[in-house]
């Protein structure tokens, strides 16, 4: 006899808990509170939320040599934006050779 943890649903009292064996019918239980046959319902997943910040605004500058699809998103063609993508790459490698490095 194994017992799983699982949630039914009062039409009075609402969502609650409990362990039930396993191998057992496992589609109703009755209510703790009032003993009216409640039946299972799907539990939310357990897990961890990571509190955040949310600012309004622009957002921080992006690292170097992230890729601003920006002006994709604003209806820019993709041939377009490969095109500047590839000039400021050629820039970017001219102004290296020189500098000397």
């Amino acid at each position: 006899m194994s017992l799983i943890a699982l949630e039914f649903e009062c039409a009075s009292h609402g969502r609650f808990s409990d362990t039930v064996d396993r191998s057992g019918p496992t589609d109703a239980h009755p209510c703790p509170s009032c003993g009216a046959v409640s039946p299972w319902v799907i539990s939310a997943p357990m897990g961890r939320v990571k509190l955040g910040e949310v600012t309004r605004g622009g957002s921080d500058s992006p690292f170097p040599g992230a890729l601003d699809t920006r002006a994709i998103a604003d209806g820019m063609p993709v041939e377009e934006f490969r095109a500047r993508r590839a000039k400021l790459h050629r820039d970017a490698r001219h102004k290296q050779i020189k500098a000397g490095l």
